[in-house]
C-alpha cells in the first residue's frame, strides 16, 4: 500500500474555504447592518426640524421674546419656578440684547411622537421652554 501525500493545491483551497466562508458571512452581515443604520440616519436627516428642537429656550414673558437657546447636551440642570438664572443674551456689535438676571416664572415641556422608540415609550422630549422675568439687566 502506497501512501499518497495530499495535493498541495487542494490543501490550500480547503484552508481558504474554511477561513473564507465564515469571514464572508460576517462581512455580509456587517454590510447589511451598516446599510440599515445609514438608511435610518438619512431618514432622520431629512426630517424637518425647528430651530429650538432639542434645546431649552428662555422666553421673557414681559418683552415677549426669546432670550437664549441651550442644547440639551450642554444643559447642566433645568431651573424650577422661583430660581434665578443669569443669561448672556445676544451681543450685536457693542450692544447686548436680553442679558441679565432673571427669575423663572414657569417651565413648559414639549413632546412629539417618536415612532422609532420603544413601544412603551412613544413620546420624545423635543424642547423645554423656560418662562422668565427680568430682575436686573446687564450693564
Amino acid at each position: 500500500m502506497n501512501f499518497q501525500w495530499p495535493d498541495p493545491i487542494s490543501l490550500v483551497s480547503d484552508i481558504i474555504a474554511i477561513v473564507g466562508i465564515p469571514t464572508l458571512a460576517y462581512s455580509t452581515k456587517q454590510l447589511y447592518v451598516d446599510v440599515k443604520k445609514a438608511r435610518e440616519e438619512a431618514i432622520q436627516a431629512r426630517r424637518p426640524r425647528g430651530v429650538s428642537e432639542d434645546c431649552v429656550s428662555f422666553y421673557d414673558v414681559n418683552q415677549k421674546c426669546a432670550i437664549n437657546l441651550v442644547p440639551f447636551k450642554e444643559l447642566g440642570a433645568i431651573p424650577r419656578m422661583g430660581n434665578h438664572v443669569y443669561l448672556p443674551g445676544e451681543t450685536d456689535g457693542n450692544r447686548n440684547y436680553g442679558g441679565g438676571k432673571y427669575e423663572v416664572v414657569g417651565v413648559d415641556f414639549h413632546y412629539r411622537e417618536d415612532s422609532e422608540a420603544h413601544p412603551f415609550i412613544p413620546a420624545k422630549t423635543t424642547g423645554i421652554e423656560i418662562l422668565v422675568q427680568k430682575i436686573v439687566p446687564l450693564p
